[in-house]
């Protein structure tokens, strides 16, 4: 199941890396996702990158004042 969730995200990331430019919330939500499954299969490394890219487009879109 948790490779179907994969494939799935990985589409919605390219989907939303051709239509918003590349710090938007919703391409770091993608990666959020990609992340977290990656790591539930095993694959630590690139799981970890995918959250660190997630993190820095949060940081970038949601300002240090956002609630």
């Amino acid at each position: 199941m948790r490779i179907i969730s994969l494939v799935f995200s990985q589409q919605a990331l390219e989907i939303r890396e051709e239509y918003y430019n590349h710090f938007h919330v919703d391409i770091a939500v993608s990666s959020y996702h990609i992340g977290t499954t990656l790591t539930y299969l095993g694959n630590f490394n690139e799981g970890l990158d995918y959250q660190k890219r997630a993190i820095s487009i949060y940081k970038t879109y949601y300002k240090s004042d956002h609630m």
